[in-house]
């Protein structure tokens, strides 16, 4: 028991070193152009709006972190209705792409802390994924639970890409979400074609 709270604590400590790590290396980077083009007295609006950008995104990392990690369980629905608000919160940023919701909860379902945390992680990389790369104008989350297991779908209807070419290419954000799946034996599906979109579905 202890051994597997002790990684469950290392794999959290990865997941902060990781994600948190990266985005105030990327707000210390911005900071130093932003001080740069000031000593140049260059204009100075791009760059505080990449600093304002990369704080938020930070602060959001943190509170979401802080979140999954204050509990001990973390019900399915409270999970797919986080994912939701999220969802809104970044496609702020994309206008054009507007948000579908389906959920059928029909089994109560729970996810310990590394499970909510690692699931969530995932979802992030996917509609990031959808949203930089589709050109798409929706996307959809879906949400259900059976008896056995929860499953989250997230949709987009956009350019779509060969699978077969990524596999080869060994794409990091999809290698890192097989990854992530891989470690709380989850089981996630990808279906993706030329010009008709993609589909990311993760069951646990």
């Amino acid at each position: 028991m202890q051994l597997q709270v002790q990684e469950e604590k290392e794999r959290l400590s990865r997941d902060l070193h990781d994600n948190l790590g990266s985005q105030m290396a990327l707000l210390s980077n911005n900071i130093e152009n932003l001080d740069i083009n000031f000593k140049k007295q260059q204009p100075l609006d791009e760059n505080i709006e990449k600093v304002k950008g990369t704080s938020k995104q930070l602060l959001q990392t943190l509170r979401e972190t802080i979140w999954i990690l204050n509990k001990e369980q973390v019900a399915a629905q409270e999970f797919f209705d986080k994912l939701i608000d999220y969802t809104h919160r970044y496609l702020q940023s994309y206008p054009g792409t507007q948000l579908q919701v389906k959920e059928e909860f029909l089994f109560p379902q729970n996810l310990n802390s590394t499970e909510a945390l690692q699931l969530f992680r995932i979802c992030q990389e996917a509609i990031a994924n959808a949203c930089k790369y589709a050109e798409s104008t929706s996307l959809l989350l879906q949400g259900n639970t059976q008896q056995t297991f929860f499953e989250i779908t997230i949709q987009d209807f956009g350019k779509g890409f060969d699978i077969n070419q990524i596999n080869e290419d060994g794409h990091y954000g999809l290698k890192n979400m097989q990854q992530r799946a891989k470690s709380i034996n989850a089981k996630l599906v990808i279906t993706a074609a030329a010009g008709k979109g993609a589909a990311i579905a993760i069951k646990i």
